[in-house]
């Protein structure tokens, strides 16, 4: 029978979230219960009704670890669905709400962690530093049996703030944070938000700030047959915009500002990878909808490189694309 009662409380809880990944679960919780730390730590592991065998096997790990991993089942009634296709996302809110660490940590199961020091110096450093709320690190990513070195130019600095999130998007890993539960509150629109660990990241970091350990302690598994990876680059910018809107209006005004100056960026890589590809009608749609932002941030961003989007647009002969330009420039100034 799956273990919800832990008699210690720890000081922190590892979230796994895990459908269809009976190749790698094995591995994702044995990096996890190699963890070499002077507290207690918990495992909550929800499993969400695989059909490969992952169901069985997070039952035999909850049965061998019973003062470690306190197992939840769930079944495919309770699946949340984002933009109309099924999602992890209740498996996420269900394990975050039933985690009794100060701090969390997360790991997807099918990624894994390679260092067993990994939550000791993690929880070393959100201990002496109050003013942080995000500690993660460098992690490397695995696509089909090829590993890949981490970007170590993905994050700014080794100390950032929700405003750098926000711009460069998501540089944090998600195997690889550790976060302090009491600086978060998760409000109701993340519930349906592709990117549901990087809006909880940004939620965490509000008033505080993030620190990078550069060290490589974890990796991310990519599936070469993906949906992520199986978008063309004009998809995955459009995906980002989603993203963004559905985070417009839930932060303060200047947070706010910088989501719709995002939101125009994204769309202008949109329409330039559009233009690239010769999408016209794709290109267009972009353009138009980047055209109707009244933000002041937006206009900036647009304004910012109107000339370079203006020259791809008339060496592809776009010239509806030209005049709306223009008109727009116009009005600007």
């Amino acid at each position: 029978m799956p273990n919800h009662c832990l008699e210690t409380v720890p000081l922190l809880s590892v979230v796994v979230i895990t459908y269809q990944h009976a190749p790698y679960i094995r591995e994702c919780l044995d990096g996890i219960l190699m963890q070499e730390t002077n507290f207690a730590f918990e495992i909550i592991l929800g499993e969400d009704a695989s059909t490969d065998g992952t169901r069985e096997i997070c039952v035999q790990y909850a049965k061998a670890h019973p003062g470690r991993i306190r197992l939840f089942l769930h079944n495919r009634e309770n699946i949340i669905l984002v933009d109309g296709k099924t999602s992890g996302q209740f498996n996420f809110l269900h394990c975050l709400n039933h985690a009794r660490g100060k701090y969390i940590a997360i790991c997807e199961g099918d990624d894994y962690w390679t260092d067993p020091n990994k939550l000791q110096m993690q929880v070393n450093f959100l201990e002496a530093n109050p003013d942080y709320s995000i500690c993660f690190h460098y992690s490397s990513s695995l696509i089909g049996q090829k590993l890949f070195p981490p970007d170590a130019d993905a994050a700014p600095n080794e100390t950032t703030r929700t405003e750098d999130l926000i711009i460069h998007s998501s540089y944090i890993s998600t195997a690889s944070v550790v976060l302090r539960i009491a600086k978060v509150v998760v409000p109701e629109w993340l519930a349906y938000s592709k990117g549901i660990d990087y809006g909880l990241f940004l939620c965490a970091s509000i008033d505080s700030k993030i620190k990078l350990i550069p060290k490589k302690m974890s990796v991310h598994r990519q599936n070469p047959s993906g949906i992520w990876t199986t978008l063309t680059e004009y998809e995955k910018k459009v995906m980002l915009v989603s993203q963004y809107k559905k985070m417009v209006g839930h932060f303060s005004n200047s947070l706010n500002e910088l989501v719709l100056q995002r939101i125009a960026e994204v769309r202008l890589e949109a329409a330039r990878a559009a233009i690239h590809a010769g999408e016209k009608d794709r290109a267009l749609e972009q353009i138009s909808l980047l055209l109707q932002a009244d933000s002041p941030s937006a206009t900036k961003a647009i304004l910012a490189t109107l000339e370079h989007l203006e020259k791809i647009v008339r060496s592809r002969s776009y010239r509806f694309a030209i005049l709306l330009i223009k008109i727009k420039k116009f009005f600007f100034r």
